[in-house]
This record gives C-alpha cells, sequence and structure tokens, in this order.
C-alpha cells in the first residue's frame, strides 16, 4: 500500500510541476494551455503508474544475465515472464493505485481547504467577525 501512495504523491508532484511548465510557455489560448496541460499530465502519470510499476514487479535475469544495466535498475522483482503469480502481484499493485488515486481528489481537497480555512482564521485573529481584518 506505501507503493501505491507513494506513487500518487509523486503523481501530484507531477502534475504541479508540468502545471507550472506548461503556464510558463504563455500559449496564445488557454484551450491550448489545457489541452497541453492535459495531455503531459496523462502521459507523465500513465508512465510514473503503468510502466514503473510493471518494470519494477519485473526481473531482468534471463534478459542481461543479471548484470546488465536493467537488472541495476530494476532489482526487485522475481518474475522473469508473465505468469499467474506476475499478474497477482502487478494487479494488486495496480488495482491499489488506482484506488489511491480515485480518493486522492477528496484528500487533497480536504487539505487545501484546511489551508485557507486556517489562513482565514489567522486573518480574523481567531474572531468569528468575517469583517475583521488584520
Amino acid at each position: 500500500m506505501v507503493v501505491s501512495f507513494l506513487i500518487v504523491g509523486v503523481n501530484f508532484i507531477l502534475k504541479i510541476i508540468l502545471i507550472e511548465l506548461i503556464q510558463s510557455l504563455h500559449l496564445k489560448t488557454v484551450t491550448l494551455e489545457t489541452n497541453y496541460t492535459m495531455i503531459t499530465i496523462f502521459i507523465g502519470q500513465y508512465v510514473n503508474t503503468a510502466v514503473l510499476i510493471v518494470l519494477n514487479n519485473a526481473s531482468f535475469k534471463d534478459f542481461d544475465g543479471g548484470d546488465g544495466l536493467a537488472s541495476l535498475i530494476f532489482f526487485v522483482g522475481s518474475e522473469t515472464d508473465f505468469s499467474v503469480n506476475w499478474y497477482k502481484n502487478v494487479g494488486t499493485t495496480i488495482m491499489r493505485t488506482m484506488l489511491s488515486q480515485a480518493i486522492w481528489p477528496l484528500i487533497e481537497f480536504a487539505c487545501f481547504y484546511s489551508i485557507l480555512h486556517f489562513r482565514r482564521c489567522l486573518d480574523r485573529k481567531g474572531g468569528s467577525d468575517t469583517y475583521v481584518s488584520s
């Protein structure tokens, strides 16, 4: 489950970075900026989620004898081929990640709303009057 939440956290950071990069391009229209943002976030999160899970659960001992670059980078996996155990391991990790990714917007909303509410309380000096500000 930790891997799933780690992937979701990396996806969140990746999304923020990609949005900032697209905004720094100063594209001519908002539609163009939205399209670029949507496509880059999709590709970035796809690579981070799907490809890394699959590669991390793979074992490249049959491919490079265990001494190559692929075996040095991805050394966690134990399955050398697609088998029932491989699908059980990868499938459960993908499903946990998808579940975490599905509830992440709710967690993100709650966090940002709490920060906003806290900053409002600080601005009002802890009082309940909404017209008093520091």
